[in-house]
């Protein structure tokens, strides 16, 4: 009986490590972003790479939100962002339902007050998912 109770508490753990699950309403397709920094007149989202990967057109590099130093190059950004300017955080080192870059860095601009923030949608990878399309990079 003891085995069977551990096992629901055993798949919870590991979802929660592994996985972090984003809302619709979370996400930004590709495509939309690409489209947006490609249009000289479209007014451009501040663009955040929590990540160890390359730089998208526009993109601020604080590197790994899940370490101190990505933390505090993203904390050392925002006076130069106004709470009411839309945000686009990426990472695209891996699939996005495995980043452990992108749930700190949600949450510290949560914290902070930024309502507009969406989480750039990455299944794959940057390469599969935004180089290899042709979108714009630094």
């Amino acid at each position: 009986m003891k085995k069977l109770l551990f096992i629901p508490l055993l798949l919870t753990a590991f979802a929660f490590v592994t996985g972090y699950t984003y809302t619709k309403d979370q996400l930004m397709d590709p495509a939309a972003l690409a489209k947006v920094l490609n249009d000289a007149k479209a007014k451009k989202p501040v663009v955040l790479n929590v990540g160890s990967v390359d730089d998208i057109k526009t993109a601020i590099n604080v590197g790994p939100a899940s370490i101190k130093l990505g933390i505090d190059k993203m904390n050392a950004a925002f006076p130069k962002i106004k709470k009411d300017q839309s945000i686009v955080i990426y990472c695209g080192c891996c699939a996005l339902e495995h980043c452990e870059n992108i749930p700190p860095a949600l949450k510290l601009l949560k914290e902070k007050g930024y309502k507009k923030v969406k989480v750039l949608n990455i299944p794959v990878g940057i390469g599969e998912d935004w180089k290899s399309k042709g979108y714009p990079m630094k």
